[in-house]
């Protein structure tokens, strides 16, 4: 193998295990969250279950012979109680739900990434392994120009990474649009068998609005999980790129939802809130995007412009 060919290989090979090295420490970042998630969601779940059995006792107390649905009933408020405790029992549901399938999504992932990493293998033993071999090849070649390469060939690594986190953080951008349009269509169909509803249309109105809000609600947990994607993508772009690209916390989006509805099936005026809430977030997802698609067009100019360079520093080499 003559010397070119052997720099060659060398760069390529330190090219490879550099972005191993960056995907393993993603992979460490990600099964970090992924894990906080994950313990959030089992005490979310803890939380729904004591909520929902305490608000079950009340109802049964205030439907049964106790003394408090005595003392309810005198107080003339026994109905307005139950109505209370009943929503409290379907919130509670709810919130249970986006618990459980959030545990379900998340214990699995844990597992995958933990695969992912050990596929990689011992990255930073590498890397210095391959730091040595070719720091004692440089000192036998001794070619003026093989320094200058080995750091552009870094460099445009280091690019084509940021360009790699990009492409999965609008990515994930873009799947959260997409949920986040299908809450909305079914919001807005709710709203409008609401008008109908307003209007006097009925027990099968009633129904049909009914059934467009359950549809919302299951949107919007798929929704929940894209926006978590997409807020751990973030992380790994404002760690890697040292910026900063703000969104607040989607970690609650489903619950906001969920109270915002819940509260009243029937008023319109919740509907509309979670329509309003639901525009929002989306308008901060797309400004996001389009933040990281500028990034990303800078990246690959800076890129572009290394290549060329380091093409011509092999080409002109003697």
């Amino acid at each position: 193998m003559t010397e070119p060919e052997q720099l060659a290989s060398l760069n390529a090979r330190l090219a490879e295990c550099l972005a191993n090295h960056r995907e393993k420490t993603k992979l460490w970042k990600m099964l970090r969250e992924t894990k906080q998630q994950l313990a959030q969601a089992t005490h979310a779940q803890q939380e729904a279950n004591q909520v929902l059995e305490q608000a079950q006792a009340d109802v049964n107390a205030l439907e049964g012979l106790s003394l408090t649905a005595l003392f309810h009933a005198v107080l003339g408020v026994k109905e307005e109680r139950l109505e209370e405790q009943r929503q409290a029992i379907v919130s509670a549901k709810l919130k249970r739900d986006q618990a459980q399938a959030t545990i379900h999504d998340l214990a699995p992932e844990c597992k995958q990434i933990e695969q992912q990493m050990n596929t990689l293998g011992d990255v930073d033993r590498q890397h210095q392994a391959l730091l040595r071999e070719k720091s004692e090849y440089l000192q036998q070649s001794g070619h003026e120009t093989a320094q200058r390469i080995i750091g552009l060939t870094e460099e445009i690594a280091n690019y084509t990474a940021n360009e790699k986190e990009l492409y999965q953080a609008i990515r994930a951008g873009k799947l959260a649009q997409a949920s986040l349009d299908d809450v909305r269509q079914s919001l807005n169909s709710a709203a409008n068998f609401g008008t109908f509803d307003m209007l006097g249309g009925g027990m099968l109105t009633t129904m049909a609005k009914h059934s467009r809000l359950d549809t919302a609600r299951r949107s919007a947990e798929q929704t929940q999980k894209h926006l978590l994607c997409f807020q751990k993508e973030l992380g790994d772009v404002n760690q890697r790129l040292q910026m900063s690209l703000e969104i607040g916390s989607f970690t609650t989006f489903a619950d906001y939802f969920f109270d915002g509805l819940i509260a009243d099936w029937i008023v319109q005026s919740k509907i509309n809130h979670a329509r309003q809430q639901c525009d929002d977030t989306r308008a901060a997802v797309r400004k996001v995007i389009e933040n990281c698609q500028l990034f990303l067009h800078k990246s690959q100019r800076a890129k572009h412009k290394l290549e060329t360079e380091k093409q011509q520093l092999i080409e002109q080499a003697c």
